[in-house]
């Protein structure tokens, strides 16, 4: 993943299932940035957005750079 940054990245996608037997499983987003991480735990549903506005964004800009 390209974040335009000097700094190394590193980005962690997990689908994750909870101990909890009715609990839904999750998706697990972490970035990692030199000794420091940061985690965003998405329902299935909300990761399902996120990945047609992401999706959505991606083809706006390849359209404004032709």
């Amino acid at each position: 993943m390209d974040t335009n940054r000097s700094e190394a990245s590193i980005l962690t996608v997990g689908l994750v299932q909870t101990t909890h037997p009715a609990a839904e499983p999750v998706v697990a987003l972490t970035a990692t940035v030199s000794t420091t991480a940061h985690r965003v735990v998405l329902s299935i549903g909300q990761a399902r957005v996120l990945r047609y506005r992401l999706s959505a964004l991606t083809d706006a800009t390849k359209y404004r750079q032709r």
